[in-house]
């Protein structure tokens, strides 16, 4: 391989790695973001307070980070599907809520026959995932 070839392929890693760490960096901040949203005292408004509107703007800004990026390897992808199976119809419930944020995939796969399909399918692949990351 020429040695020109031999750089344009270290950038273009280079480049995958850093695309990767957008989106370490987003899943860091966004579950920062959550730790300090419950940490906070629950309100007797129906208003958000400012705190709580810093918290979900920071999640937010975080979540769109992970979205726009594509990941190039397994722990990009996984954080990818941990925020969706997070907004999907069957983790408004706080039981199950409560797995998805500690990322328990064991815990979920108990329950997965009670789930819709989308959370399922989010399942699965986090199952084939885990099942790659072993090997």
């Amino acid at each position: 391989m020429a040695d020109d070839q031999v750089q344009a392929c270290a950038c273009k890693s280079i480049t995958d790695v850093r695309r990767d760490v957008l989106i370490l960096d987003a899943g860091e901040r966004r579950k920062a973001a959550w730790d300090r949203l419950k940490a906070l005292p629950v309100s007797s408004s129906t208003n958000a307070t400012p705190s709580e509107i810093e918290c979900y703007g920071t999640i937010d800004r975080a979540e769109i980070a992970i979205q726009k990026a594509v990941a190039v390897t397994l722990q990009g992808v996984e954080i990818q599907l941990w925020i969706a199976l997070s907004h999907s119809s069957d983790a408004t419930y706080k039981s199950t809520a409560e797995l998805v944020d500690r990322q328990d995939l064991s815990g979920l796969l108990a329950r997965e026959n009670t789930f819709d399909w989308d959370a399922r399918m989010l399942l699965a692949a986090l199952r084939s995932i885990t099942s790659m990351e072993v090997q």
